[in-house]
């Protein structure tokens, strides 16, 4: 699946993301990455065919990892206080949530909503 390796300061592609875990650290494509959710200390990667991951990281530690710039390359939006969507998997935006092609539905507050539309519009 991914590579562990026991050190997480080695260098890494711009493609890739270390996360340490407590079996070491986990090399993850980012563009396999649909959603970020938060859950007190803890943050659940979820990915592709209903896999998730676990790390002891809040969400603001993978924001300052993961790319906020769209253009070429994916984008990752912070849609509420516990969720960091990665915008290439959202599929429509309905009223307080978004719609994800995977079935999922995320929530967007009403504080984030204007620069979510502002990053999406611009995306697309």
């Amino acid at each position: 699946m991914y590579s562990s390796k026991p050190n997480c300061t080695t260098a890494v592609p711009e493609t890739l993301l270390a996360i340490p875990t407590c079996k070491g650290c986990v090399k993850i494509p980012v563009h396999e990455i649909i959603r970020i959710e938060a859950s007190g200390n803890y943050c659940i990667v979820f990915f592709g065919e209903h896999k998730k991951l676990v790390v002891a990281k809040l969400l603001s530690w993978f924001e300052d990892k993961l790319p906020a710039q769209s253009g070429n390359e994916m984008a990752f939006l912070r849609t509420h206080r516990t969720h960091l969507v990665n915008q290439k998997y959202i599929r429509q935006q309905l009223p307080g949530k978004l719609l994800l092609f995977n079935g999922e539905t995320v929530g967007l507050s009403k504080r984030r909503k204007k620069q979510f539309m502002q990053s999406w519009t611009n995306a697309a």
